[in-house]
């Protein structure tokens, strides 16, 4: 349980900004389940990358293909192409977010150009990408 915990701290932070957190932990939580059952890892591993610093280089496959599952799931990563939109809309329809279009595009163009050695990567890179964004959007 902790580490799906430690995880649904990796997923889509922008999303967490909503005062709508409640529902979406509990929809992040339920992923979490699936996508461990689809695509298991293990907790060392990801405590492992958590210790790094969320070092990218320290990211196991399992890890990185994990926050593919969960991007999928929500709709977010269809056939190696992250939708832009769909996060947009997402993000977008959260109160603490809706004043921040402008800063939460940026991060998308910004975060849409990653790029991985294969389609788990390329989700996972593009999550974290959003995710050093986030205290940029919020204006921290």
């Amino acid at each position: 349980m902790r580490m799906n915990f430690l995880f649904s701290v990796l997923s889509l932070f922008f999303v967490l900004h909503s005062t709508r957190a409640h529902d979406f932990l509990d929809t992040i939580q339920d992923l979490i389940e699936i996508c461990q059952k689809e695509v298991p890892q293990s907790e060392q591993d990801l405590q492992n990358f958590i210790k790094s610093n969320m070092d990218l280089a320290k990211a196991t496959n399992a890890v990185k293909c994990h926050s593919k599952c969960i991007l999928e799931k929500q709709g977010l990563f269809q056939k190696g192409v992250f939708d832009e939109k769909a996060f947009l809309n997402l993000t977008l329809n959260s109160s603490d977010l809706k004043d921040y279009h402008a800063e939460v595009v940026k991060a998308i163009d910004e975060c849409k150009k990653e790029k991985g050695a294969d389609d788990c990567e390329t989700a996972f890179k593009i999550n974290m990408c959003l995710r050093s964004k986030s205290d940029e959007v919020m204006g921290h």
